[in-house]
């Protein structure tokens, strides 16, 4: 044995002798100089040593030089503070020690204590107790001792100490348990072995010995592929030389891959593949590990590593108290999403698909029809949700307005004086409007609107499919709402009772008029400086999305359909601004309550909102718009405020509460955070506070006249399961529901916000309208922040509610944790978040190790869900929407998700759109419009780089790491910690995305796509948009299911019936899909099948394919004739409107050519033969239309001889109702764009309905249709 100690030697011990077992040991020179630790079976290199002189291997007497040379059987071990447990990993066989760069003397005499210990077995006095590193507690890690069965002595730390003792001093056989030679104990005895790596495996308990003489390394690289030789077991050591780290992990897999990113990262050498071997008999393995003969009843892998670091629950060991500690965690983390809801996906039971395959399986036999029964059922109603016949398309434009005779009226009081009885003749022009529009709307009495939330009749039967899509078209979240059955019930409070409360709860108030200060107010102008324009009304009432309407009854489609392009509603909207007060019947309102959680019967968990009149909500939101754009020029908000602002306001403060956290934690700090309820916020805010609050702004004197008149006088009546209310005065508060309210309880509420903030460029307070998060660095500031908010909301005539109110106190430093500190409001204690529990703050978790809430499909979209929860959401949807198309499993996805304008469904695919939201969050926050929060975003993005790469980034480094580079410095280094940047940089990659930083200012490109910072609202429907059409081109260059998808993605037409289904029966939904794709169930459709007899069943052609049985199966050439006519009718009715019909379908010029529609249009006469040919890529669309032109062109002459101009005019529709867009430079000239748009989808709808009728004859046998007066009758209701 030997003890060698350079650098900083313990005082004394320079030129001075250890005795170990009466050995004189002297310590080495005072130079640099590399010391090791020997174990059985391996060797390193020196490195770094100063000394020129040779070295000499005390072990074996070997000579090693300095510079690059390797020592046998020697282990370079260097020293450090951090170093002293992974030091002495139990598995090494200790027997010399070389000791490096000791930094303390006491640190090293704790390595020589340790040292002794191993050897002679006695424990060693140490001079601390490794147990309390990193925080761990004793009673968190325990470290017990083993004793020797012959001389009863204890104390051995662990079983190698143990079995070096038995061998000292028993004599027992020291070595691997299937070793055949004893290991002697003289230092000579430790083996060679071969150059590389290789630390000796242990053979499992259980497994053979290889049969054949396989290295006993069981990692091995060779180049860039890394060997892998099974079973392996234990510590998984990499394979270079110099490098002794060790992984363990619970499968073979996860630990291969720490040894390639270890390879990556610290070695810079890149794995590219890897090879499986048998070291039992020597095979390659190319199937699952366990499915190899060798391991059909032993583990391929056993991961254990004998150490004192143990876990109870699962055995697992580790080789620090960190570790363990670390592991523990985890197992309080799962044991908390254990007891969380879980994720629960609906299994569908339907056996519907199978009962169709069933039904359209091919046979020689005639059957009965299988559909004949529903053959003309409706998918969907018309958009004009009537049957749309020929005679009610008209060609011609849009006519005025239906109401345009009040615009004269209007004029008449824009021109006079704002009197009292011009206010009174405005009133009654309201009024007036009101009821033509309901006459206009419902000519006949009777009102077919849907049933609104404020209606007593039933609601919607959702089993209807055209009450069903009816109101998704009009209301889409009530559809949602009625399908899913959360519609809720109406509130069984009873009446009185609410009256009661809600009087009450509206009495006028009072607020502070000190607490609004008017410095700087003068310098601004005044809002309304110019008259609302029809332009600026009409795109507000376009963006309005359908609601429940107020006591008018009219919804926004019934304005936009009454009065298109604004003209009435702008004149209206600049009266009010004239007479500075709006008609009394906006002043009334029915007041809905929606349930905000918590105990039905109270009434404080039901939230009152208003349903005005629609025309009052139009003008609202004019005004919002206006003094919303007022606001931000003067900067009138706090920075702190992001409620019903032009600005990602959530995904901004919960990025800044996130980072608040993040760096708490990374600087070990405290952080306290508040979230704050405000009881009922914008029902008791005084209307005294919304006038001074304006006045103090300098917005103008006629706005807050305007405001005080929309206030004073409003009255509400509250809807329930009893019936409605009286009237109730409304004295204070803002109407929720009403577009302009959030931005004046903004303006309100500023003052408080901005004491809070002070001069603080550092977020303290984060509110989205009355949500408020206070963040402080210790439990007393944000007790005093807490004070001084309760002090400032009862000035302000609002109070706080502690009972619904959050406290979260994390301690950053170790051990990192949540505090059960109390944080109090008025004497109440705010609820705490412990570990696993979380508040939502703006719909996304806050808390530490906070665990997700499966409880609904809501929640999984708005808390942020990891991406393969999302791809079982995708794996269950894909599934019910084939089932809906009737498509096979093996249909391809593609068509699923492809682009929906060139022919596939376009279904979003949540997985894939999870890290397309992450780009676009990353991109959003550092191109933000809050300056300061994107020099946040900016400051923490260099600060991720900085961290990972150890220098301050510049921009194209920033590029780099954003763009997913694993190149350069980025592919030999790791992130410290996952962030919004690290997860946005893997998202990228994934992705394809490219970054580039120009003065700090970034870009994105994406193929062909360059979106700078005033793109940012494009970053999602682009990319989107391109990935859509890469899965589309994807799907039309697959030989069977592309064909005819090739041609029908040339015109959305082709696809109209996907998202309203108008003009389309159920059968023609149930065909066209298989068809488009090829997978009907037809002889010839299925050329794999062997001795399959691919013959038509009907006319015994040698292959039965699609094709053939819609185009050129003989039987049913008079169907295909029906199928033409179809077209050619709706032709001739839509061309005779525009000039003169010349022939149908007779001889020209004494030839015996008959096209279809011989066309006159003054000079010019147009000669137009229809043709349905089957859609076989886009060459037989070119084919058909070449044959025409060549089959008709004997005719120009004819023409041409009586002074015309003719043209040959081919019009071709798929088989399978592929519209083909060069169809449209004809028929653009006599149609108007609106009229092309539905003769399209009419005609694309008529060939579907034939050749659907066509192929099911075809199979049953059973005629489809009827002749009668060859034509196929139009869809009904």
């Amino acid at each position: 044995m030997s003890l060698h100690i350079s650098g900083i030697t313990p005082v004394g011990a320079r030129n001075s002798v250890f005795s170990i077992d009466g050995e004189d040991i002297s310590s080495l020179s005072e130079h640099e100089f590399h010391k090791f630790l020997v174990f059985s079976g391996s060797f390193f290199r020196i490195e770094d040593c100063e000394c020129p002189s040779s070295h000499l291997c005390p072990p074996c007497e070997n000579p090693a030089e300095a510079a690059g040379e390797t020592l046998p059987s020697v282990l370079h071990v260097p020293l450090s503070a951090d170093d002293e447990v992974a030091l002495f990993p139990s598995d090494l066989e200790v027997r010399d020690l070389f000791i490096e760069k000791s930094p303390s003397a006491s640190l090293t005499l704790f390595v020589i204590k340790k040292w002794l210990s191993l050897l002679v077995g006695s424990p060693p006095a140490a001079s601390r107790d490794l147990s309390q590193r990193d925080g761990a507690s004793s009673a968190d890690v325990s470290r017990p001792t083993l004793s020797c069965h012959l001389c009863e002595k204890a104390g051995f730390p662990n079983k190698k100490a143990l079995r070096y003792h038995l061998f000292r001093l028993h004599q027992v056989p020291f070595g691997r348990p299937d070793s055949s030679k004893a290991v002697s104990s003289s230092s000579s005895a430790i083996p060679q072995v071969l150059p590389g790596r290789a630390v000796a495996v242990a053979s499992p308990v259980g497994v053979p010995s290889p049969s054949h003489s396989a290295s006993s390394f069981p990692l091995v690289r060779e180049g860039v592929t890394l060997l892998v030789d099974f079973p392996l077991t234990g510590a998984v050591t990499c394979t270079e030389a110099d490098c002794s780290r060790q992984f363990l992990a619970k499968t073979w897999s996860s630990a291969v891959w720490s040894v390639k990113k270890h390879l990556r990262v610290f070695h810079n050498l890149p794995i590219t593949s890897s090879r499986l071997r048998c070291r039992m008999c020597g095979s390659v393995i190319c199937k699952p590990i366990k499915k190899h003969a060798c391991f059909v009843d032993i583990e391929p892998y056993a991961p254990h590593f004998s150490s004192q670091w143990q876990c109870d629950s699962c055995h697992m060991s580790f080789p620090s108290a960190l570790s363990l500690r670390n592991h523990l965690d985890g197992h309080k983390r799962a044991g908390l999403r254990a007891d969380a809801p879980q994720l629960s996906l609906p299994i569908s039971t339907s056996k519907k698909s199978r009962r169709k395959r069933a039904k359209h399986r091919p046979t020689a036999d005639i059957g009965e029809p299988s559909v004949v029964h529903d053959s003309n059922a409706v998918l969907a109603q018309p958009i004009d949700q009537e049957p749309l016949t020929i005679d009610r398309i008209v060609p011609e434009d849009d006519p005025p307005g239906p109401l345009s005779h009040f615009i004269e009226r209007l004029d008449g009081l824009l021109a006079g004086h704002p009197s009292v009885e011009c206010f009174a003749a405005f009133e009654q022009v309201i009024h007036d409007f009101v009821n033509d529009a309901t006459v206009h709307l419902f000519p006949e009495g009777q009102d077919k609107r849907l049933p609104s939330s404020s209606s007593s009749s039933s609601p919607p039967d959702m089993e209807d499919s055209a009450t069903c899509q009816k109101l998704y078209r009009r209301n889409r979240r009530r559809a949602v709402r009625e399908i899913t059955g959360q519609s809720g019930d109406r509130c069984k409070i009873p009446l009185l009772s609410l009256q009661t409360y809600f009087s009450e709860n509206w009495e006028g108030g009072s607020s502070d008029p000190l607490l609004y200060n008017s410095s700087g107010a003068s310098e601004r102008a005044e809002l309304f400086d110019t008259d609302f324009s029809a332009k600026e009304v009409w795109e507000a009432l376009k963006k309005s999305e359908n609601s429940a309407p107020g006591p008018d009854r009219l919804t926004y489609h019934h304005l936009r359909l009454v009065d298109p392009g604004a003209k009435l509603l702008s004149r209206i909207f600049n009266l009010c601004l004239r007479f500075q007060k709006v008609p009394s019947s906006w002043k009334s309102s029915t007041t809905i309550l929606i349930p905000k959680g918590g105990d039905p019967l109270e009434v404080a968990n039901w939230r009152p909102i208003a349903l005005s009149c629609t025309s009052y909500k139009t003008f609202m939101k004019c005004l919002a718009n206006r003094l919303n754009a007022w606001c931000e020029r003067y900067d009138v908000l706090s920075f702190c405020q992001k409620g019903f602002r032009p600005y990602d306001g959530v995904l901004e403060h919960n990025f800044i509460l996130q980072q608040s956290i993040e760096r708490a934690r990374s600087s070990k700090k405290d952080i306290c955070i508040a979230w704050l309820d405000v009881t009922n916020a914008f029902g008791a805010l005084p209307h005294s506070a919304l006038f001074d609050s304006l006045r103090s702004l300098n917005v103008g004197e006629s706005l807050v006249r305007l405001i005080e008149d929309i206030y004073h006088g409003s009255t509400t009546r509250i809807l329930t399961e009893e019936g409605t209310s009286s009237d109730i005065p409304i004295k204070s508060g803002v109407k929720q529901g009403c577009p302009l309210s959030g931005l004046l309880f903004n303006i309100a509420l500023d003052p408080v916000i901005r004491s809070l903030q002070g001069a603080s460029i550092i977020h303290k307070v984060l509110a989205f309208a009355d949500d408020l998060c206070l963040i402080a660095s210790s439990p007393l500031e944000l007790q005093g922040m807490l004070d001084l908010l309760d002090q400032l909301m009862t000035r302000l005539g609002l109070h706080l509610n502690p009972n619904k109110s959050y406290g979260f106190h994390l301690q950053g430093f170790t051990p990192v944790g949540t505090r059960d500190t109390a944080f109090f409001i008025n004497n109440h204690r705010l609820i705490s978040l412990r570990e696993g529990d979380f508040h939502k703050f703006l719909g996304k978790p806050v808390g530490f190790n906070a665990v997700p809430n499966y409880s609904s499909l809501n929640d999984l979209g708005e808390l942020g869900f990891p991406k393969g929860d999302w791809a079982k959401v995708d794996k269950t949807i894909l599934k019910e929407v084939k089932d809906t198309l009737n498509l096979p499993t093996e249909a391809s996805n593609d068509y699923i998700y492809g682009h929906r304008k060139l022919g596939c469904c376009g279904l979003p695919i949540a997985a894939g759109d999870s890290d397309l939201y992450l780009v676009d969050t990353a991109f959003k926050l550092l191109s933000s419009r809050d300056e300061i929060c994107a020099q946040v975003a900016l400051a923490s993005l260099v600060s991720t780089v900085q961290r990972r790469l150890g220098s301050v980034p510049n921009d194209q480094t920033l590029s780099d790491f954003l763009s997913g580079d694993i190149d350069g410095p980025f592919g030999t280094t790791t992130n410290k910690f996952s962030n919004t940047w690290t997860v946005a940089r893997v998202a990228s990659r994934r992705l394809g995305v490219q970054w580039i930083f120009e003065d700090s200012v970034p870009t994105l490109v994406f193929q062909d796509l360059t979106l700078k910072t005033s793109n940012r609202r494009k970053v999602l429907f682009a990319i989107r948009d391109r990935l859509r059409t890469a899965r589309t081109s994807n799907l039309l260059r697959k030989k069977n299911q592309g064909k005819a998808m090739e041609v029908s993605s040339l015109a959305p037409a082709s696809s109209h019936f996907l998202t309203d289904g108008a003009f389309t029966r159920f059968a023609d939904w149930r065909f066209v899909h298989r068809a488009r794709l090829n997978l009907v169930p037809l002889n010839g459709a299925r050329p794999w099948l062997k001795d399959n007899d691919q013959r038509c069943r009907r006319c015994g052609f040698q292959q039965e394919t699609l094709a053939h049985v819609l185009n050129h199966c003989s039987r049913y050439s008079h169907a295909w004739q029906l199928r033409h006519n179809a077209i050619v009718d709706r032709l001739v009715a839509a061309l005779g409107r525009r000039g003169e019909i010349i022939s149908c379908n007779q001889t020209i010029g004494g030839s015996d050519l008959r096209p279809d529609i011989v066309f006159q249009k003054g000079k010019d006469v147009f000669i137009i033969d229809v043709t349905c040919p089957f859609e076989n890529r886009k060459s037989a669309f070119s084919q058909a239309r070449a044959v025409k032109i060549s089959k008709y062109d004997p005719l120009l002459p004819f023409f041409q001889s009586q002074g015309m101009s003719a043209h040959i005019v081919p019009i071709l529709v798929g088989a399978l109702g592929s519209w083909d867009p060069e169809n449209d430079s004809f028929l653009r000239r006599f149609m108007s764009r609106a009229f092309l748009n539905k003769h399209r989808k009419l005609c694309v709808s008529d060939t579907i309905r034939w050749s659907r009728d066509i192929y099911i004859e075809f199979l049953t046998g059973h005629q489809q249709y009827s002749t009668s007066g060859d034509t196929h009758s139009e869809p009904t209701e």
